[in-house]
């Protein structure tokens, strides 16, 4: 009985050890926006189906720029790893990655895409980053609203990243919104692809 009455405790922390590693997914990506305090955090909102995305519009000159160059505006550079850099900018109306030294495992070529995706019979902006992957630290994804027709409060416009795993659009957490220069920044984990909704 005594011998008995020592494994217990040996036993329970066996169980609690089995527990948490079978609530842990490793894999799993912090939510664009979300803190990353040394945990990994997920966005617990509900998204959005493709089917239901109502996408803000691009102002008609950018429609019009965007249908000249095939729907697409594009900016690609390969950005050395012990470096870092910004890809985007200017041919990309303001959306931009910036991304630090040693954020990549190794030099790669980053890419920014602004698409014209037509919603409610009107061209949405849909900003995607690539290739898709992992980085090794957060880098500063800034998208901008200048190209919106939309001259509302900045505050009402919802930013959405897409979700491959469910197929759903989910709402960016906390972005940090610059009045002056029109544009949100968040930092994030991975890329993907943003959209605008109201």
């Amino acid at each position: 009985m005594k011998r008995m009455k020592n494994l217990i405790p040996i036993y329970s922390v066996m169980v609690i050890g089995i527990f948490s590693l079978i609530g842990c997914d490793s894999d799993m990506l912090t939510a664009p926006g979300a803190e990353n305090d040394d945990q990994t955090a997920v966005s617990t909102q509900i998204g959005v189906p493709i089917d239901q995305l109502k996408l803000v519009p691009l102002k008609p000159e950018i429609v019009e720029q965007l249908r000249v160059l095939g729907k697409k505006a594009f900016a690609s550079k390969q950005i050395q790893s012990h470096i870092g850099g910004t890809v985007g900018g200017e041919k990309t109306f303001g959306n931009k990655v910036q991304i630090p030294a040693f954020a990549l495992e190794e030099d790669t070529w980053i890419s920014v895409e602004v698409e014209c995706a037509e919603s409610n019979e009107q061209c949405g902006a849909i900003v995607e980053f690539l290739p898709s992957m992992t980085f090794l630290a957060d880098v500063t994804v800034t998208l901008s609203f200048d190209v919106l027709d939309f001259d509302g409060d900045p505050d009402l416009l919802k930013v959405v990243w897409y979700d491959k795993s469910t197929g759903l659009w989910v709402e960016v957490d906390n972005p940090l919104i610059d009045y002056d220069d029109k544009t949100v920044t968040v930092k994030v984990d991975h890329f993907t692809r943003y959209a605008w909704l109201l």
